[in-house]
């Protein structure tokens, strides 16, 4: 896809562009079950969804023979049952077949693909094909429209909504210590 501007008023200094020109997705593999262990031998290993927290996901299990490996601020998306939630990944880590890692080119940040991926999560699921279980192939998943402003916007972006995210949790907090006064 060709960098170019959207249909809407983006800023000047925006472009839009394919995610598979910005980015490397890195579909993930089933490692042998033989390597899945609770001993913390070998990578972290994610295998979907159910292991994604609000940013970071859950370590339940470590794999000793990775075959697909994403590395620390890689974003992880799920590809299969359900197509479009997102995490980032704290280190290297290993991903199975229910999960693409992706990578930015350059200077964007894995929290700036993070945070635009969810609000894409939509049309990414509009995407999936399938009859028992939908989901995205890496090709469509690269064919995804991507809006990238410049890197000081990224950060600023990134900053607002981190600080939204702290109010939000100091909020549910004050509402947890509310209710356990009532």
């Amino acid at each position: 896809m060709e960098k170019t501007k959207a249909k809407y008023k983006l800023p000047e200094e925006w472009i839009v562009d394919s995610l598979g020109n910005i980015t490397i997705v890195n579909m993930g593999q089933s490692p042998p079950s033989s390597s899945y262990n609770t001993r913390k031998e070998g990578l972290p290993f994610y295998q979907g969804k159910s292991e994604f927290r609000d940013i970071y996901p859950e370590v339940r299990k470590y794999c000793s023979e990775p075959i697909k490996i994403v590395e620390a601020n890689d974003v992880l998306i799920s590809v299969r049952a359900p197509i479009g939630p997102t995490n980032l990944v704290k280190e290297k880590s290993c991903i199975g077949r229910g999960l693409a890692g992706i990578k930015a080119f350059g200077d964007m940040t894995g929290e700036f693909i993070l945070y635009q991926l969810r609000t894409l999560e939509k049309e990414l699921k509009d995407k999936g094909t399938g009859t028992t279980f939908k989901s995205i192939s890496k090709s469509n998943l690269e064919k995804t429209p991507f809006k990238i402003p410049p890197l000081r916007e990224q950060e600023r972006i990134v900053s607002n909504i981190e600080i939204l995210f702290s109010e939000l949790d100091q909020a549910e907090k004050g509402l947890k210590k509310i209710k356990q006064q009532l």
